[in-house]
């Protein structure tokens, strides 16, 4: 129970201890050996847990698990080859707010945002007080930067005082109501306080798709084709009116 109880909140250096005295028992259970594999090999000790894999699919030979293991992981090497291929870092594109559904876009980017642009917002989504998304691109992939978010700190919150004053925030300890949603830039206070988007919706980095594709509704994740096409989801919106479903929702 120790031993489960570690693995299940991902304390796995504890979990290894306890499954290590466990694994002694001469009476070993399949799921003993099949857990000690899991922690060993979340633990990158993929050595050690091939080898428990291997006596798991010894107890339980019409389990694949372990035969996919071993399959897909013959040797460390294996494991390490594409080791530094990705590096994951905070851009200077992240806000507080919600940027999703990234895709190439000719020779930059293109995805999907409600991020704050610091100008009037008439229509507000109910459910989180947030703008609706639109679709943005960025020209080029060499212009997003990894930022260090420490040392910006500072230089946004003196920056962003100014621009607060554009907003009213129901910020009264109440329950949001369908009203808050309706009130003229109403939005909520996490989204007004994203001091680190402030400074990088300003650098203006990331710009709106042009044309007739974002509307005051949502505009979600898109693709380019090859002939110059663009796919994307919206809300149903035809000639700036929304065309609702037999249920009644605008889809």
């Amino acid at each position: 129970m120790m031993a489960n109880s570690y693995r299940k909140i991902k304390d796995y250096d504890n979990a290894a201890l306890w499954y290590a005295q466990l694994n002694t028992s001469k009476e070993l259970k399949p799921e003993w050996a099949l857990q000690y594999a899991e922690v060993l090999a979340n633990q990158q000790k993929y050595a050690e847990s091939e080898k428990w894999y291997q006596k798991y699919q010894a107890l339980v030979t019409t389990d694949a698990r372990a035969a996919a293991f071993a399959k897909a992981y013959p040797s460390i090497s294996t494991l390490t080859k594409d080791q530094g291929q990705f590096k994951i870092s905070y851009t200077d594109l992240n806000t507080v707010n919600s940027e999703y559904a990234p895709a190439f876009y000719k020779n930059g980017l293109i995805f999907s945002s409600n991020r704050n642009r610091f100008e009037v917002t008439k229509t507000i989504f109910g459910w989180d007080e947030t703008p609706f998304t639109d679709l943005y691109v960025v020209d080029q992939l060499s212009d997003i930067k990894a930022v260090n978010t420490d040392s910006l700190i500072k230089e946004v919150r003196r920056d962003s005082l100014k621009l607060r004053k554009l907003y009213k925030v129901n910020d009264d300890d109440t329950r949001p109501t369908s009203n808050d949603s309706k009130v003229l830039g109403n939005l909520s206070l996490p989204y007004k306080e994203d001091t680190l988007g402030q400074l990088f919706v300003l650098n203006q980095k990331a710009k709106l798709v042009g044309g007739k594709i974002n509307t005051k509704y949502h505009e979600g994740p898109a693709v380019a084709l090859p002939d110059g096409s663009l796919i994307f989801t919206r809300n149903n919106v035809i000639n700036g009116k929304t065309a609702k479903s037999k249920e009644g929702s605008i889809n």
